[in-house]
């Protein structure tokens, strides 16, 4: 037989490696497929889109919070930012610089700052109507002022903690307000018709 006999080259075909298609057995992606539901279920149920202030056995931040002991005064500035952002930030805005010729700055506000409550009290509570100067932070404005009233749709709490929101927010160095404050200014303005103008609010004593 010669080496180049077709039985010969036969012979070494067969012995070469071939490469083909082999069968996964059907146990390993049973195996993976349960694997993977198994991470997203963890995932989904610990990993809190993976915020890093969420930690077992808390599922959500919300869950941690309520785990946290109790402040407070957390709790107030929490609620006053909430009252603020549902009624003030439209137009105020968050950053607390208002709308040019529409509604006057809050940021470093001579009005916001002001030695007491007894002012800003009453607009919040009768709203305001009419010219008003406002020192800010970005300077001076003048505009005719109309803020609806809020003393009918929040409590003493809530616009009390919305008030030291803001006088503490933005570089602004005011005092806290407590809801005994705007109960007490509540009940002295319960016969004043309608929105208070600057001119009544500056004869009035800040504090």
């Amino acid at each position: 037989m010669t080496p180049d006999s077709p039985q010969r080259a036969t012979s070494v075909e067969a012995a070469e490696p071939v490469a083909g298609n082999a069968e996964v057995p059907i146990w390993i992606i049973l195996l993976l497929a349960v694997l993977f539901c198994w991470g997203m279920f963890y995932v989904d149920k610990f990993g809190s889109w993976f915020n890093p202030e969420v930690f077992e056995p808390y599922e959500t931040y919300a869950d941690v919070s309520q785990a946290q002991p109790y402040d407070p005064e957390a709790a107030f500035r929490a609620v006053g930012e909430s009252t603020f952002n549902k009624s003030c930030a439209l137009c105020h805005q968050s950053s607390g610089l208002g709308k040019e010729g529409q509604f006057p700055p809050l940021a470093g506000s001579d009005w916001v700052q002001a030695e007491g409550p007894n002012r800003i009290g009453r607009i919040v509570l009768n709203g305001l109507g009419g010219p008003i100067k406002v020192e800010a932070a970005n300077g001076a404005v003048a505009l005719n002022a109309s803020m609806a009233p809020l003393g009918g749709t929040y409590s003493d709490e809530e616009l009390a903690a919305a008030l030291t929101y803001v006088r503490q927010q933005w570089g602004n160095k005011g005092s806290k307000i407590t809801p005994e404050q705007i109960a007490a200014i509540r009940t002295a303005i319960k016969n004043h018709p309608g929105p208070f103008t600057a001119d009544e609010l500056i004869a009035i004593p800040a504090r």
